[in-house]
This record gives structure tokens, sequence and C-alpha cells, in this order.
């Protein structure tokens, strides 16, 4: 990672920190950051400073579906799951099926549902029935790949 970057990143979060910069004026510089950065624990904490900033807007969701779709690094992808699952339930049920549909992958799988699983305590009433269904879903398709059902530890 450029030193550049690096710097711009600590120049930010340091205006925020002194009250320098609102949230929204703090969070596109970190979606750059993030876009930009090649530093795993830059972008990790770049992810992890959006969500805590309590702006869950659309366009946020979609930074984060797309970082939860589409990032390299399988810990972000992850991560990115987590907040939506934490945040954007309603929203995030739509991708959340999208990524069960097209995964052949069992660990992958098995992952997806620990997550949900772990958040289960963030899902309203409405949407617990959705999850459960989900939930199952994923059990099914994880016992095709390898003839074993999910058990969690």
């Amino acid at each position: 990672m450029p030193i550049r970057l690096k710097s711009f990143y600590f120049k930010v979060s340091n205006l925020f920190s002194l009250n320098q910069l609102s949230k929204n004026q703090f969070i596109y510089p970190l979606q750059i950051i993030y876009e930009k950065s090649n530093s795993e624990v830059i972008r990790t904490s770049c992810l992890k400073i959006i969500s805590s900033l309590d702006e869950n807007t659309k366009n946020l969701f979609k930074f984060f579906e797309l970082a939860a779709v589409s990032d390299p690094i399988k810990k972000l992808r992850f991560l990115a799951l987590k907040i939506i699952l934490q945040n954007y339930l309603k929203d995030g049920i739509k991708l959340v099926r999208f990524l069960v549909e097209t995964c052949d992958n069992s660990y992958i799988l098995s992952d997806i549902y620990k997550i949900i699983v772990n958040n289960i305590r963030f899902i309203q009433n409405d949407l617990i029935s959705k999850y459960k269904e989900l939930l199952d879903d994923i059990d099914v398709k994880y016992y095709r790949l390898t003839e074993k059902h999910i058990i969690l530890h």
C-alpha cells in the first residue's frame, strides 16, 4: 500500500476524532480507502468503522453488498455479510439467498449458516420465518454437497 493512502487514512481518522468531519464526510473517504488499499488490516478497519457509524442508508447497503459478493479476501466478504445481517436484514435476505443459490462450496455454505445463526438475535419477527427457511435451504444444499447435515459446534 502506498504510504500516501495509509497517511490519508490516518489524517481522515484524526479529523473525524477531532469532530472536524461529519459522519457523512468521514464515510466517503473510508470507502475510497477500502477500495484502493491492498492492506487487509486497513480494509477491515474501514468496514468496521463505517458499520459502527450507524448510517444505515441504501448507499451503504450497496457498498457492503458489493464487498460481500466481490471482495477477493474471504474474511472481508464474510465481515461485510455479517454487517449486512446485523444492519440490513430486510435487504440482506435477497443477497444471502443469492449467495446460497449460487454457492457450490460446502465450507462457504457452512460459514453463511453460522453467520446467520450467530446473528439470529438481530432478526425481527416478520423476517424470522424467511431466515429459518433459508437455514433449511442451506442445510439441504450442504447435505447434497457433503451428504452430512450442518452441525454447529
